[in-house]
C-alpha cells in the first residue's frame, strides 16, 4: 500500500511546486546587499545570553535561519553544501580538507560567489574558507600571500577575499586571546 502512495504524493507535490524562472544577467535590484555570516560550532540562541548589539541588529534588520540544518557534521562538507547548493555527494568533499585523501573543492562547481556575480553583484569573501587546502597554509597573517588567494578565489567566484583572520587547525581553533 505504501508503494502505491508514494507516486500519487510525488504528483501531487510535483503540482504545488513553485514556477521556475530564469535568472536574470545584469545587475541586482537596487538597494539590495548580501552579508552573510557563517560561523562554526555554534548554538543559535534565539536571544543571546550576554550583550551583542552588532548581531542583534542585524538580526533585526535581515534574515536569520532559525530552522536551518546542517548537511554535514565536519566542517569542509557542511560548507561545501551551504555554498554550491549541492549534497556533498555532487561537491566531492567528504572530510577536512587537511587529509591527504581529500581534493579541493572543484572549480567547476558553481558557488554562491558565481551566482551572485552572474547577478550583477560584487562578491567579497572575508574570513574561514576551508574548502582549498592552499588557502590554509599559513601560520601567521604576515606570510599570507594573499594576491595568490585572491586569484585562487576568483575561481571560486569571489572577487576579492581576505581570510587570514581566522588562523585554522591551530589548537585554539583559530582564537589566540
Amino acid at each position: 500500500m505504501a508503494t502505491q502512495l508514494l507516486p500519487a504524493r510525488a504528483a501531487k507535490a510535483e503540482s504545488k511546486t513553485a514556477p521556475k524562472r530564469a535568472l536574470r544577467q545584469g545587475k541586482p535590484p537596487a538597494g539590495y546587499n548580501i552579508l552573510f555570516i557563517l560561523v562554526d560550532e555554534e548554538k543559535f540562541f534565539p536571544s543571546w545570553p550576554f550583550p551583542v548589539p552588532a548581531r542583534e541588529w542585524i538580526k533585526a534588520n535581515g534574515i536569520t535561519f532559525t530552522n536551518h540544518q546542517a548537511a554535514a557534521c565536519v566542517c569542509s562538507p557542511a560548507r561545501s553544501t551551504v555554498y554550491t547548493g549541492q549534497h556533498i555527494q555532487q561537491s566531492g568533499i567528504f572530510d577536512l580538507l587537511n587529509w591527504p585523501w581529500q581534493p579541493d573543492l572543484s572549480t567547476k562547481v558553481a558557488t554562491v560567489g558565481h551566482r551572485l556575480s552572474q547577478l550583477g553583484y560584487y562578491t567579497s569573501y572575508q574570513g574561514k574558507w576551508h574548502l582549498s587546502a592552499n588557502l590554509d597554509q599559513t601560520k601567521t597573517p604576515f606570510d599570507a600571500p594573499v594576491a595568490d588567494y585572491n586569484k585562487i578565489m576568483e575561481s571560486y567566484g569571489f572577487k576579492d577575499f581576505f581570510g587570514v583572520g581566522d588562523l585554522i587547525d591551530s589548537c585554539l581553533g583559530g582564537y589566540t586571546y
